[in-house]
């Protein structure tokens, strides 16, 4: 039997590429620490040559304080150990990057340059802590780890595909996770998490400019198993500057643990929560537009400036203290938040507007309301449907302690109700005689 040449010259390709395609396995050192785990020191870029060519690594490897210039490490694809920074950090350490790295234990750096690890996908945990002004994060490929920490001012973060944090997940604008205050100046981050759905314990705290959470649905759903188990939704931001935040979670359905809310804040909306055991302590240091659908809780306190709040479907949030400032018209919502206070309380007299109120005066409007759908097309976006509706919703605040209704103010993009998301139905009417007129059409076509 013949066999082709050219079917030779093909097999004898393909098994160069093979050989070519060999991986190495390599220990990091030979040096051993006091725990039985081999740990390279690393004080300087040369000693990575001798890692050159490995595709696996065994071991730790520990940054020293000294280091200075890049660590590049491209051929890695899996690491078996942890990499970190001694103390308190490298700050002369200007780039990390391991472009083919897929997998490794743990990651712990304070640097002051950029993180590139773009292949990522498989980690225990990511602590990352930038002590320059400003540096980029590329963690594009991570969906999941234990405990992801980024803290400083990091000036762009790629974590598109991150979905679950089975502990916690915190973006910090300063170093220690602290409020710096107003006589330091720190550039304000953005947190964009497009993909995240579930996490046990949630903040973000200090200079934080906007947050992106389109799809979390869930914080807080690990069994507790003791007291100092954190597990809930912080929000601590810093106050004195321009910059405030908009907090909105649309698609957060399940809250345990506690709800914390400080500093900066000037909205906050969880349209999709319903019955919780969560405590919730909202303090902001300036006015505070709050909208949610929460039903229960197991106490609830708001202690700092209030602007408006509308809660229409709660039921028993437990324990109510209330403590805001200034004084606001009373609603429903005030109503029946009242009447879970005390009235010992020393502020009963001071801030109870709701003493003669006339319970219930919202959603007294009946009657089908006619939905209609509008389209908007740009030259770079394919048109999206939106509904309006011919209903007015109502706000108290405390502006001249008047109400607002959302057609004398255009502009705005606050909406208290239900549906003011996505899940807005659409309805069509459609008339006796043009349904007849269709079923006829259809049914002749039909015969003939």
């Amino acid at each position: 039997m013949r066999v082709s040449r050219l079917f030779v010259a093909v097999a004898l390709g393909a098994a160069t590429s093979c050989l070519g395609a060999e991986t190495k396995e390599c220990d990091t050192t030979t040096d051993v620490d006091e725990n039985g785990t081999k740990a390279l020191e690393l004080h300087t870029p040369d000693q990575l040559d001798a890692l050159e060519g490995c595709t696996t690594l065994n071991g730790n490897i520990v940054i020293q304080s000294e280091y200075e210039g890049k660590f590049i490490l491209n051929e890695v694809t899996d690491f078996n150990g942890d990499i970190s920074t001694a103390g308190d950090g490298a700050p002369d350490l200007d780039l990390f990057e391991m472009r083919d790295l897929e997998g490794i234990d743990n990651i712990h750096l304070a640097l002051a340059g950029d993180v590139h690890l773009p292949k990522l996908n498989r980690t225990r945990d990511v602590e990352l802590i930038q002590k320059s002004e400003s540096g980029e994060i590329d963690l594009r490929s991570l969906t999941e780890a234990d405990n992801v920490s980024i803290k400083g001012s990091w000036s762009s973060t790629n974590f598109s595909s991150l979905k679950t944090v089975t502990m916690t997940c915190e973006f910090c604008g300063s170093e220690d996770c602290g409020i710096s205050g107003t006589d330091k100046n720190i550039p304000y981050i953005v947190v964009d998490l497009p993909s995240l759905e579930k996490a046990d314990y949630f903040q973000v705290v200090g200079t934080v400019k906007s947050v992106f959470l389109p799809k979390l649905e869930v914080v807080g759903y690990i069994e507790q198993t003791g007291p100092s188990t954190l597990q809930g939704l912080r929000i601590n931001i810093e106050w004195g500057y321009e910059e405030t935040l908009d907090f909105d979670a649309p698609n957060l359905h399940t809250l345990n643990g506690t709800l914390e809310v400080y500093g900066g804040v000037s909205s906050l909306s969880l349209g999709s929560l319903g019955k919780t055991t969560v405590g919730a302590e909202i303090t902001t240091r300036i006015p505070l537009d709050l909208y949610s659908t929460i039903q229960t809780a197991r106490y609830f306190r708001i202690w700092g400036e209030l602007h408006s709040i509308y809660l229409p479907a709660m039921e028993d949030l437990g324990a109510v203290d209330l403590e805001y400032s200034p004084r606001l018209p009373c609603n429903d919502t005030l109503y029946k938040l009242w009447e879970g206070q005390s009235e010992n309380s020393s502020f009963w007299k001071e801030l109870n507007s709701c003493l003669n109120y006339d319970f219930p005066q919202e959603n007294e409007k009946t009657g089908q309301t006619s939905t209609t759908i509008t389209t908007t097309p740009t030259p770079t976006e394919t048109a999206t449907p939106t509904a309006t509706t011919n209903t007015e919703s109502t706000e108290i605040t405390s502006s001249g302690g008047s109400a607002r209704t959302a057609a004398d103010n255009p502009d705005s993009t606050e909406n208290p109700s239900p549906g003011n998301d996505a899940r807005q139905a659409f309805s069509i009417p459609v008339t006796t005689g043009t349904g007849l007129m269709i079923m006829t059409v259809i049914l002749a076509s039909f015969y003939w």
